[in-house]
């Protein structure tokens, strides 16, 4: 974004403003559970470091983020905060994320020459109630890899490859649901290197030691042996050496896999495909039709990877990209299993960016950014009155989910729509070649 530009002015001076409103909302009463282990994990860190922080606590945050509540908990020391300063610091990271967010939407927008628009979407991101309540009101934290992974297209789309798998290995460490959008970085990388340019080469072997030092330099800090290691029983040094290596690398997983088996259903508050087929706090190694939830998600999630990998492969524009990437993260929480609510929020960045070339999708877009709300209003509301899970048929969530699964239908059809037909069947400009 350069200063020097009307466009960039004018945004910047508002940007001010906005802060303030964002923090002001960031007052309102955090998700209570979520919170509680925020605050005392940026204490405990703040004054006993990394080391035994995953031992002490029961804890399935990926090491990114507990490096930021690691600087929340230093900044509360310094300012001898109170439980609501306190509150206000663990917010501000997810805030500053949306303001960021904003600012890249109208950067994007900016090089598609589109600044006025740019800035209009911006605004409305940073404002829409179903992003800003994830991150001011709850608590949580999911806008950061929504933002790193916007981040990850962008740069690929300019050409930094190397910096745009750093970015994506840094999203994945903040919450390894980001690696959900894994199939459209491969398709990338298949379709942009040429592993018989020297160059390419070269920049797959940095991007890939790269991704290795920025996991193990997150990692090591909190690193402790898993089953793997102990069951291993390494005895001499070699062994010891190999086998630790491996478990540093295994360790990611392992915890990952923790988090996983945490909520084993169907669905676990998240108002999507298996809240409507009944799967709401249900095993999801229970039977369904013949085979499992879990089965069935699996099943359902590559069939929509392999879509957005055509999508990808077929139509070589900007556009497409953002789209497939939209696509991919909104079916990903709508068919697979074990998904919470918090999970569909990242899919709103993408096809906010998709509205710059197609205006029509503001209106999925203002339908899903509904939908989120009310999944997060009404899991933080029925918390506050002392309900965890959701009945197993549930009116609200039962319409909630049939809207979000119309909303995807319906844009799935449009990606169709915009790969096979020509770039005149839609509104001019909406193509710009890579």
């Amino acid at each position: 974004m350069n200063p020097s530009k009307p466009g960039s002015r004018v945004l910047l001076t508002g940007l001010g403003c906005l802060l303030v409103i964002r923090m002001l909302l960031s007052l309102l009463p955090s998700y209570t559970i979520d919170m509680n282990g925020y605050t005392i994990w940026s204490q405990y860190l703040a004054n006993q470091g990394f080391k035994d922080f995953y031992r002490t606590y029961h804890v399935v945050y990926a090491p990114a983020y507990i490096y930021l509540l690691w600087i929340t908990g230093k900044l509360s020391l310094l300012l001898s905060a109170g439980p609501v300063l306190l509150e206000l610091l663990v917010k501000m990271w997810a805030v500053f994320s949306d303001i960021i967010g904003g600012c890249l939407i109208y950067s994007i927008a900016a090089k598609h020459k589109k600044d006025n628009l740019g800035i209009i979407l911006g605004i409305l991101y940073i404002l829409n109630p179903g992003v800003f309540f994830n991150s001011s009101v709850w608590g949580q934290f999911d806008s950061i890899p929504a933002t790193l992974l916007l981040a990850v297209i962008y740069l690929f789309l300019n050409k930094k490859h190397t910096l745009a798998i750093l970015v994506f290995a840094s999203a994945v460490l903040t919450k390894p649901q980001s690696g959900l959008l894994a199939p459209i970085l491969l398709a990338m990388i298949f379709r942009e290197f040429n592993l018989k340019n020297t160059l390419y080469r070269l920049k797959l072997v940095y991007s890939a030691i790269g991704g290795i030092c920025l996991y193990i330099m997150a990692v090591v800090p909190f690193y402790y042996p898993t089953p793997l290691y102990k069951d291993a029983n390494p005895q001499y040094l070699f062994e010891k050496i190999f086998y630790s290596l491996g478990d540093v690398f295994y360790w990611m997983y392992y915890l990952y896999r923790k988090s996983l088996d945490d909520y084993p259903y169907a669905t676990a508050n998240a108002f999507n495909l298996w809240t409507l087929l009944g799967g709401q706090a249900v095993f999801d190694g229970q039977r369904f039709i013949g085979i499992s939830y879990s089965a069935w998600g699996l099943l359902l999630s590559f069939g929509v990877a392999a879509y957005c990998i055509y999508l990808v492969l077929k139509k070589r524009t900007a556009f497409m990209l953002y789209f497939a990437s939209f696509l991919t993260l909104s079916g990903f929480f709508l068919f697979a299993t074990r998904m919470h609510e918090r999970y569909l929020l990242p899919a709103i960045i993408f096809i906010t960016v998709c509205s710059l070339w197609d205006k029509s999708l503001l209106i999925p877009m203002s339908v899903l950014s509904l939908c989120i709300l009310v999944n997060h209003w009404y899991i933080y509301d029925m918390a506050r009155r002392g309900t965890i899970w959701i009945s197993r048929y549930d009116t609200v969530a039962l319409v909630t989910a049939g809207a979000s699964l119309a909303v995807f239908l319906f844009c799935a059809f449009k990606g169709y729509r915009y790969a096979v037909e020509d770039v005149q069947a839609f509104e001019k400009g909406i193509f710009i070649k890579l």
